[in-house]
């Protein structure tokens, strides 16, 4: 089992300005889209050093919302839905107590979100990652 956090920067471009939402000057969570997830991990026999896994978890999303629009600014953390991670990677053991792993990444994030005057908003995000980095194993 594990909790994770992940933290992205989601911005629209210019062509959703143009074409989707002419009237707005600003749409982006670029304080961050924080996704946290409680994960189930399966880990794998080791083979010459190599203990692949996989993990998929379930959590929330908790975007902070930065729209402008005519009728009103929203600028604040709103929790916005259900959020999805599944993981695929593996560690490389050293020794009995040190490793290093790399791994992929998966995040979907509902978001129902409430903007100024009552208005609201509806988007799924999908991110990805490569992490990688050094475990120390107690």
């Amino acid at each position: 089992m594990s909790i994770d956090f992940t933290h992205a920067k989601v911005y629209a471009d210019p062509e959703t300005f143009a074409n989707d939402i002419p009237d707005w000057s600003r749409f982006e969570f670029s304080d961050g889209i924080n996704i946290l997830t409680v994960n189930a991990m399966r880990r794998f026999q080791r083979w010459n050093g190599f203990e692949p896994y996989l993990g998929a978890g379930v959590g929330l999303s908790i975007p902070h919302v930065e729209v402008t629009r005519p009728e009103g600014t929203t600028f604040n953390y709103q929790v916005g839905g259900a959020a999805f991670q599944a993981q695929i990677g593996a560690n490389y053991y050293f020794t009995d107590w040190l490793s290093v792993f790399g791994e992929y990444q998966f995040n979907y994030a509902m978001n129902d979100l409430t903007l100024s005057e009552g208005a609201t908003l509806k988007t799924n995000i999908i991110t990805n990652a490569v992490v990688g980095g050094v475990s120390v194993h107690f």
